[in-house]
């Protein structure tokens, strides 16, 4: 294929979560240094050709240089498919379970900010249980979650892989796992290693949320470390929503 031809095939997808801004490093044009903004690169498809980001065009946009030629760059919002994983494992009381419901229905309900379809799969089972597919409909994923009791031994690994499993035919530019994990893994089949892989491969941010109790920290902090996703512990009970909160703007 000729470099014309590549060029033309070339495809960035960028995801803003300000208004215009550059990669690292580059710096801003002086109407920008007042009030620098955070540009989120999504993707850029541009196998086998040199690329760079070399600011922004007088319009906003991302400016992308190919083998030294500028190239146009669509610019796309921000869209979130999300999974959220709830431990309802029996040792734990169904007011943890509630709150960490409670928080999820606060600020990760489909229709929330950038977030479009919503799942649900709780952990208390031999490969883990869907609750719910990924919905559009917040009525629905509350009932989902509200219907979730705690019940049985916690299928951990197997959870957050039947989670990444609802995000695979996703086309978000952005999927997610949320997970409010708190009991030891009991049942899994899979290893946290497998787990961890499979959610890299697929492209899935896995953010944990850990309530204090038997769960193995050192796994999550790699898991998460392996996703680029965040490990954050709750403390209190008043905790849960801020960190939803927290999750839902980040």
């Amino acid at each position: 294929m000729s470099g014309a031809r590549m060029r033309k095939a070339f495809a960035a997808t960028i995801a803003l979560t300000g208004t215009c801004m550059l990669l690292a490093g580059v710096p801003a044009a002086s109407a920008q240094e007042d009030a620098p903004q955070t540009l989120r690169v999504e993707a850029i498809d541009a196998r086998g050709e040199n690329w760079e980001a070399t600011g922004v065009s007088s319009a906003g946009a991302p400016a992308v240089s190919v083998d030294g030629e500028e190239v146009a760059t669509e610019q796309l919002p921000i869209t979130t498919d999300l999974v959220v994983v709830l431990d309802n494992d029996r040792s734990l009381p169904n007011g943890t379970l509630q709150l960490a419901g409670n928080a999820v229905e606060e600020s990760l309900l489909p229709g929330t900010g950038a977030v479009r379809q919503v799942g649900v799969v709780s952990t208390a089972k031999a490969g883990a249980r869907q609750e719910i597919p990924l919905s559009t409909d917040p009525q629905a994923v509350t009932r989902a979650i509200d219907t979730t009791l705690t019940d049985g031994d916690a299928a951990t690994w197997d959870a957050l892989v039947r989670a990444g499993d609802l995000l695979e035919g996703s086309n978000a530019n952005s999927k997610r796992v949320v997970a409010f994990l708190s009991a030891a893994n009991k049942l899994s089949n899979t290893r946290a290693g497998t787990a961890a892989t499979a959610l890299r491969l697929d492209g899935v941010q896995v953010d944990v949320v850990v309530l204090p109790a038997g769960v193995n920290t050192t796994q999550l902090a790699e898991l998460v470390a392996d996703t680029g996703g965040s490990l954050q512990t709750v403390a209190s009970d008043d905790a849960f929503s801020d960190v939803a909160a927290g999750l839902a703007a980040g």
